[in-house]
């Protein structure tokens, strides 16, 4: 498994947690030193404030990933706004471009647009077409129905271990788990597991009062557990990458070092939630 950098909170407010907007000097240095690390890849998108035009001024040596969302676009200004996304970035080729509200479209929606992308594909506008998706239930169909295969990307974390359960499921299920990739995303609840303060919105919920008690009795940082996580799922692989969410060189350095670090040996499945509530960000 390898790390995405997530640039959501960088040049707009995302999640619980407001954090200063990185301006292009200290994106490119966070970037740079993100690349001596080994990590090759952005997750942007055009929702993400001014973060596309910002990349494309600072020019990173890693590949770049956005999301379109599509509503009743026709082909002609869907692919003028892959184009846009492309000027902005200041690149001829995206590596995967994502229909980010997959929930959200009709089967017939679905079918169209899946079917263009995969016609557009062969002008070399992008590398892979992605799905992004938070319905862990639906994960089946995506495997069984798409003519092609896709990135998908989707939530999971140390308190929402759905995907762990459905991609087990699945093997028993002797589906090829390899036909698709998989990004895991939200790994942090957007921030909500690595902080313990009054800020923090779900500081009473059962679930997350259990994860930070679990975490004082292990003599355990909040984020070590969350990507301790990380490596019981690593036993896929079809699971590609972590969309990790890192916003200044002291959080790159530590989430890097307990990337890489040895699996713990310890047991999480006491301490997942099924709160659709809590796991789920659309419900908040």
């Amino acid at each position: 498994m390898e790390i995405v950098i997530g640039s959501a909170s960088w040049r707009s407010r995302y999640g619980n947690f407001n954090k200063n907007l990185l301006s292009a000097p200290e994106m490119q240095n966070l970037l740079s030193k993100s690349f001596e690390l080994g990590i090759k890849d952005i997750d942007t998108a055009p929702s993400y404030g001014d973060c596309e035009s910002k990349l494309g001024l600072i020019k990173p040596s890693q590949k770049i990933s956005s999301k379109l969302i599509l509503t009743n676009q026709s082909e002609k200004q869907v692919e003028a706004e892959i184009v846009k996304i492309l000027k902005r970035i200041k690149r001829e080729t995206l590596d995967t471009l994502f229909i980010h509200n997959w929930d959200a479209l009709s089967q017939v929606q679905k079918a169209r647009f899946f079917n263009f992308l995969l016609k557009i594909k062969e002008q070399g506008l992008f590398t892979n077409i992605g799905i992004s998706t938070y319905e862990i239930n639906n994960l089946i169909d995506l495997y069984v129905e798409l003519e092609a295969p896709v990135v998908i990307q989707i939530n999971s974390s140390v308190i929402d271990q759905r995907l762990l359960m459905m991609l087990s499921k699945m093997q028993e299920l002797e589906i090829d788990l390899s036909f698709n990739d998989i990004w895991v995303r939200s790994i942090f609840l957007q921030g909500v597991l690595l902080s313990n303060s009054d800020q923090n919105p779900f500081n009473s919920h059962p679930a997350i009062v259990k994860f930070f008690a679990f975490c004082q009795v292990n003599n355990l940082e909040f984020l070590q557990v969350c990507l301790d996580y990380l490596k019981i799922l690593n036993k896929f692989d079809c699971i590609k990458k972590a969309v990790i969410g890192i916003h200044d060189l002291a959080s790159l350095n530590q989430i890097y070092n307990f990337f890489t670090s040895p699996q713990l040996n310890l047991q999480y499945i006491n301490i997942s939630s099924d709160d659709l509530a809590l796991i789920d960000p659309r419900k908040w």
